[in-house]
């Protein structure tokens, strides 16, 4: 029972979930408490920062039709949040690729991990305060890898 248990937890991991998001939001990191996912500039790496809750750190949420994917858009640059590769997630022109969508793993207490569709398994990661965040492999218990809005 406990080896079906520990198979159905990673299987919630993997499975997309179809549910609602907020219209617009800061997303702030859990794992660098008081910040929050920042745009520099289109075409720069998008970073964590102190939060302030200013125009570069409000993400526009959408839901791609089948429910499953969601696009982060960044109004005041005017593009999307792209895994240009594992070590480079930046803002680019939206354009509809899978770089581009991502897949919302609810937690516990809230929190969310964001898998990106392009990179299956790889999740976006802050490794610290005021650097570019990256993709690694989801690991659900990373606070580094858990995010709230």
């Amino acid at each position: 029972m406990r080896a079906l248990s520990a198979v159905l937890a990673a299987v919630s991991l993997i499975t997309p979930t179809a549910h609602a998001a907020p219209e617009q939001a800061v997303i702030g990191s859990v794992g660098k408490p008081g910040t929050a996912l920042t745009v520099v500039a289109k075409g720069e790496p998008v970073v964590v920062r102190p939060r302030t809750g200013g125009p570069e750190q409000e993400w526009r949420f959408h839901v791609g039709d089948s429910g499953e994917y969601l696009t982060l858009t960044n109004w005041q640059a005017e593009g999307c949040l792209i895994a240009y590769e594992p070590a480079r997630v930046l803002l680019l022109e939206c354009i509809g690729t899978q770089s581009q969508s991502w897949i919302d793993h609810p937690r516990r207490g809230g929190a969310h991990l964001l898998e990106n569709a392009e990179y299956a398994g790889q999740c976006l990661t802050a490794p610290s305060t005021r650097q570019p965040v990256v993709l690694q492999p989801c690991a659900p218990g990373d606070r580094d890898q858990q995010w709230m809005w």
